[in-house]
């Protein structure tokens, strides 16, 4: 796990700010799921208010869990962190308290 958050932070280093990446912060997509995929679909090159940019974000809001049940939030693999991996959300958290500067420089990170 720790490498895997190692590579995903030297990996967003070494992309920023380059003219062909589109930076999603967890927080904007959170705050404004909407319009942060708008923004990734005008990105891409799909024409603001077209047809297919409109009917694209409304099949993608299907991915938005905060539209999602409580039932449907509690069985998702998707979003307990770490599951997928086979470990828990304890060991998650773990292991990112054991580097305390590791968490603290992906705790800033714009993603």
């Amino acid at each position: 796990l720790e490498y895997i958050l190692a590579h995903m932070a030297a990996l967003h280093e070494g992309v920023a700010g380059r003219s062909h990446v589109f930076t999603v912060r967890l927080e904007e997509l959170a705050r404004d799921y909407d319009g942060t995929v708008r923004a990734l679909l005008s990105f891409i090159g799909l024409r603001f208010g077209s047809d297919a940019h409109e009917a694209l974000l409304q099949d993608l809001r299907a991915f938005d869990s905060s539209r999602w049940s409580a039932a449907k939030l509690a069985a998702s693999a998707h979003v307990k962190p770490g599951r997928s991996l086979g470990i828990g959300e304890h060991e998650v958290l773990g292991a990112l308290r054991a580097d305390v500067a590791q968490s603290e420089r992906l705790a800033n990170l714009s993603l």
